[in-house]
C-alpha cells in the first residue's frame, strides 16, 4: 500500500477510535448514578450488555484493521454507522427517570449486524484472500438477530412482572441478545 492509502488508513482508525472513546466517555457521564455503586437492574444490564458490544468491538475492529488495513473509505463511513448505532446501544438504558428499553437494543442490534456484514463484506471486497467464513458468521448472527427482533414484537402470553426493574419478556429478549453477540465475538475474535 502506498504511503497516502497508509497515512488514510491510520486517520480512519484514529477517528474511529476517537468516537469509540467519545461513546464510552458520554456513557460513564449519563450513567454515573448507575454504575456507582452498581446496584443490581435491568438498567444496568442494559448498559452492560452496551459496553460488552463496545468493548468487544473495539477488539475486533484492531485485530482485524491491523491484519487488512483499509484500503480506502467505504469501511470508515460503514464504520460510523455501527458507531452510531453503539450509541444507540450505550442510551438504551433510559435515563434516571426514563426506563429502559429492550425494544431499542433488539432493533439497534439488527443494525449493528448489517453494519458487520457490510463491513465485512466491503472487507472481502479489498481482500479477496480473506476468510469468507468470516462473512458467514455474520450472517447467521444477523439471521438470529432477526428472528429475536420479529418475535420480540409478537404477543407472547409470559408474566409481566417486574424483576429488577425488567418484565421476564425483556429479561429473556436482552439474554438472547447477549448469547447472540457473546457467540458473534467469540467466533470472530477467536479465530
Amino acid at each position: 500500500m502506498d504511503q497516502v492509502k497508509e497515512r488514510s488508513a491510520e486517520i480512519y482508525a484514529r477517528i474511529t477510535d476517537t468516537i469509540f472513546a467519545v461513546i464510552m466517555g458520554l456513557s460513564f457521564r449519563e450513567y454515573y448514578w448507575l454504575l456507582a455503586p452498581p446496584l443490581p437492574s435491568f438498567k444496568l444490564a442494559i448498559l452492560i450488555f452496551g459496553y460488552l458490544v463496545v468493548v468487544l468491538s473495539r477488539v475486533g475492529y484492531h485485530k482485524s484493521i491491523s491484519l487488512k488495513p483499509y484500503k480506502d473509505s467505504k469501511r470508515f463511513l460503514v464504520d460510523l454507522w455501527i458507531l452510531y448505532m453503539y450509541v444507540v446501544l450505550a442510551f438504551a438504558a433510559g435515563g434516571r427517570d426514563s426506563p429502559a428499553s429492550v425494544a431499542t437494543v433488539v432493533c439497534a442490534q439488527v443494525g449493528v449486524f448489517v453494519g458487520y456484514l457490510l463491513w465485512d463484506s466491503l472487507k472481502k471486497l479489498e481482500y479477496p484472500d480473506s476468510q469468507s467464513s468470516r462473512v458467514l458468521i455474520t450472517i447467521i448472527c444477523l439471521l438470529i438477530a432477526t428472528v429475536i427482533l420479529v418475535v420480540f414484537f409478537q404477543p407472547i402470553p409470559v408474566d409481566q412482572d417486574i424483576f429488577l426493574g425488567g418484565s421476564l419478556h425483556d429479561w429473556i429478549f436482552l439474554g438472547f441478545e447477549y448469547a447472540v453477540m457473546v457467540f458473534f465475538w467469540g467466533l470472530k475474535i477467536g479465530r
